[in-house]
């Protein structure tokens, strides 16, 4: 994609700065080094002189923040500027990851407009795939392992022609490993693999296994001979040494060297290459001229002991978001322009480098939301406090905040929040290590901390960045939302990985089961359903028009991969009775999406589905719910093939009018059951049927015409469900299904058949906060972003005999209203009270009725 800058140059009194005026910027930024781990910080047995010396020579920071506790995000933010809620990066990513959205305008880029020459030099970690490269975001020069170095190689990844094999590899042997990256599962790859990184230089493969007890002086080596190479322009040189992330790796100069064992060894390594570096800017007279930053991604990986370092006397480490984990040191040199030997307790972060650094490239103003700050003052006099307050952010989301000594964590700093948890607040001038919990003594402070948190909470973003231009908060969320529910399904079916990656959950009560093999397609026709309306909506040129192109042909690409027998991802139609279940939720969602979806469908991957769905007429429904699965593959056939097997239908429907009960709810079979299959199944499915079944069969309309009047008292009564804090009546069966229990609603608000008694405001606002009481709870998603079994959180005791984690992907079909369009009243109209918030506020309501038979 073409980027145009979205900066301008800052005019000076006497004309624009000349690039020769324009400081060089080197930013070294290592891996998962500890606060404590130099020797200006206190480290009592690693020796860092060099650095010690940069610390001597320029101003050391004791308070600087980054802007996640892991990798990509932390690595997002310091290129950005921007936090983790805004740039589209939530936490890490793995080989043949797209990474960071190629939107974000990334310090390079903003560079390169300024005349600066770029390289980068070690660890990416922001995509590897093609066009998410460092050489794709402003970086002239590559060279180094794409991500982290306990990861493998990609399966898309292509070998440079001149490129060094070692360990016994040749072409056909590195192959292999492709392919067997590509097929088989995350830790089986770690076992076979074992830390076999390929080393990079610009977009392809130059050595495989990549010499890891090299890489850190062949990153500087590089570095130092990108600069020699480029006397003519100002340079940014960013230098990420790969370590001392695990596994750690030294030359044979400095291992076994160091009191701190092997950790201290890599340490020690980098410091002294560190020191090469300094050297070289003194010696060619480009110190005066150059700024240089050095610090860490995200605090010490503690569970590896020995091998992990200290955050001594912080508290807590790398994916914690206590101080140990987000605060990391810095060091920042720049000879005759900024003071020496001062130690600063400021608060000062990563994304601040952005804005600062432009500011000495001569540009100030961004059309792109910036959320640093430019400490360029600070550094001319450190006895200024820009900053008096610095958000914690955890997976895209505002997870705490520091303001002055005080800190809140509402979630804990733990890196999962666990039953029993309580919120936390701490005094970090008089508790630097986070151990005395003052939050019941200390409420107001709490109140006052919390109304901090709400200012960056107001201004979150999606986690892709395409969308966070369209027209109503509230639509906003629902996509970030359905996005990352739906994401991880379409994405790993589009690349035929689904069966490998998806995770396969159960209750402990859970049934033995045959279907392991097969359930991996359970999590599609319910995911299709959820997000078919939305995508009916079709592309066009604003950026959720965009995205939905993105995912129009991702679907596309998974529902001819689930189909295609050649695939890994295939579903065998013999294999399970759930095939008739998910083949009934995605027509449900192909009718929904006839032109976006069915219509870019190619021939042979329509002729593959209808024959798939004409094989479940050897499976015999349950006299349930089940005979409206039937009945709805038939609707589909109806509709795409132009032939039916209507009594199918006729007794789906025909038992379905006996079991009605009254005012808008039927049985699910012949008893009637208290729980949501009337909005998960029946209502839906049902309405849907005798739409199709009208056209053919003039004499349902009379049942339709009733259903339509029951669907609608059913919606009535799903709103008053929901209470002001948007949790509901956890009932019956399947209740991890989560917001499929109020498909009903959203579907009335979709069809435009909201009753008068509902403004579609009112119903956004109830829907709205159900959503969010639902996935924003910590568990909801796994570390990999897949769903997890429960209501709220992870609950997986909560998974019902028949159920394993694909199942829960319904919930997918809670997002229906955002088939309207964005101008559409239901996104445009203000929120107005729901009825629960009505009648526990002392607001007048309108009575409830119930509907005569």
């Amino acid at each position: 994609m073409d980027k145009k800058l979205l900066i301008y140059p800052l005019l000076f009194s006497a004309g624009l700065l000349q690039a020769r005026q324009k400081p060089n910027v080197v930013i070294i930024f290592t891996d998962d080094q500890g606060y404590q781990d130099l020797g200006c910080y206190g480290s009592p047995l690693i020796q860092t002189p060099f650095i010690d010396r940069m610390a001597k020579e320029g101003i050391k920071l004791t308070d600087f923040y980054v802007s996640s506790s892991v990798s990509s995000a932390s690595r997002a933010g310091l290129l950005t500027g921007r936090l983790n809620t805004r740039n589209g990066v939530k936490g890490v990513f793995f080989p043949e990851s797209e990474g960071m959205p190629s939107e974000e305008i990334t310090l390079a880029e903003a560079l390169k407009e300024q005349g600066y020459t770029t390289g980068c030099f070690g660890k990416w970690h922001l995509g590897d795939l093609k066009g998410h490269l460092p050489t794709d975001q402003g970086f002239d020069y590559y060279y180094g392992i794409p991500y982290s170095n306990d990861m493998y190689i990609g399966p898309s990844q292509q070998f440079a022609s001149n490129v060094t094999f070692r360990e016994g590899y040749n072409l056909s042997k590195a192959k292999e490993d492709q392919e067997f990256v590509r097929t088989s599962s995350r830790a089986d790859i770690k076992k076979r693999l074992n830390n076999a990184s390929p080393l990079f230089e610009g977009d392809k493969i130059i050595e495989y296994p990549c010499d890891q007890s090299t890489t850190t002086r062949r990153y500087f080596d590089h570095a130092i001979d990108f600069i020699e190479n480029n006397p003519e322009q100002p340079f940014f040189v960013y230098i990420t040494p790969s370590m001392p992330h695990v596994p750690l790796f030294a030359s044979e100069q400095f291992k076994g060297k160091s009191k701190r064992g092997l950790y201290g060894d890599v340490v020690e390594e980098i410091d002294w290459n560190v020191g090469r570096l300094l050297d070289y800017l003194d010696k060619k007279k480009l110190a005066e001229n150059t700024l240089v930053i050095f610090a860490s991604d995200n605090g010490p990986w503690l569970s590896f002991k020995e091998d992990g370092g200290s955050a001594e006397p912080l508290r807590g480490g790398k994916f914690s978001y206590y101080e140990g984990g987000v605060r990391v040191p810095c060091i920042i040199r720049w000879k005759g322009s900024i003071p020496a030997g001062v130690t600063s307790d400021a608060i000062v972060a990563s994304i601040d480098l952005f804005p600062t650094i432009m500011h000495y490239a001569g540009c100030q103003s961004f059309k792109q939301k910036i959320d640093g700050i430019n400490i360029s003052s600070f550094l001319k006099n450190p006895s200024l406090r820009l900053r008096d307050e610095y958000v914690y952010i955890k997976g895209g989301e505002v997870h705490g905040i520091r303001k002055g000594d005080w800190v809140y964590l509402p979630k804990t700093g733990n890196s999962k929040f666990k039953k029993g948890d309580v919120p936390e607040l701490f005094n970090l001038k008089q508790d630097i290590g986070e151990s005395n919990n003052l939050h019941l003594q200390y409420l107001n402070k709490v109140k006052e901390l919390q109304e901090v948190m709400k200012k960056y909470q107001s201004t979150s973003t999606m986690p892709y960045s395409q969308i966070r231009d369209t027209l109503n908060n509230d639509r906003q969320y629902w996509i970030q939302t359905l996005v990352k529910i739906a994401d991880p399904v379409i994405s790993n079916l589009s690349k035929d990985q689904l069966k490998k990656n998806i995770p396969v959950g159960r209750s402990s009560s859970a049934l033995a089961s045959s279907r392991e093999f097969i359930t991996h397609m359970e999590a599609v026709g319910r995911t299709i359903a959820g997000i078919a309306p939305w995508l009916e909506l079709g592309p066009d040129n604003t950026p959720e028009g965009k995205l939905r192109e993105k995912y129009i042909k991702m679907t596309c690409k998974a529902l001819a991969n689930s189909v295609n027998p050649e695939s890994n991802d295939y579903f065998n139609s013999t294999a399970t009775r759930q095939i008739l279940v998910n083949s009934a939720f995605l027509i449900q969602g192909l009718l929904q999406a006839p032109t976006q979806l069915w219509g870019n469908l190619d021939d042979t991957t329509r002729k593959r589905l209808i024959e798939q769905w004409k094989s479940t007429r050897t499976m015999k429904p349950g006299n349930n719910n089940w005979l409206l699965f039937s009945a709805m593959v038939e609707c589909g056939l109806k509709e795409f093939s132009g032939e039916w097997n209507f009594p199918t239908v006729e007794r789906a429907l025909t038992s379905h009018r006996e079991w009605y009960k009254g005012d808008g709810v039927y049985g699910d079979g012949a008893d009637f059951h208290l729980d949501y299959y009337n909005s998960y199944v029946i209502h839906p499915m049902l309405l849907q049927i005798l739409k199709v079944t009208v056209k053919q069969r003039p004499s349902f309309q009379s049942f339709l015409n009733e259903e339509w009047i029951r669907f609608i008292r059913y919606a009535e009564i799903q709103e008053r469900m929901i209470a002001p804090d948007g949790s509901y009546p956890v009932l019956g069966r399947s209740v991890s299904y989560r917001s499929a229990a109020f498909q009903v609603l959203g579907a009335c608000a979709l069809f435009g058949k909201l009753p008068e008694s509902l403004k579609p405001g009112q119903v956004r606002g109830a829907m709205t906060a159900m959503l969010k009481r639902l996935f924003e709870q910590p568990g909801t998603f796994d570390k990999e972003g897949w769903l997890t079994i429960g209501v709220c959180g992870e609950q997986p005791e909560l998974g019902d005999i028949y159920l394993s984690t694909p199942c829960v992907y319904l919930c997918s079909l809670g997002f229906l209203p955002l088939g309207l369009p964005a101008n559409d009243p239901f996104w445009c109209n203000p929120v107005e009270p729901w009825t629960s918030i009505k009648a526990f506020g002392g607001i007048d309501f309108p009575i409830d009725k119930f509907i005569k038979p």
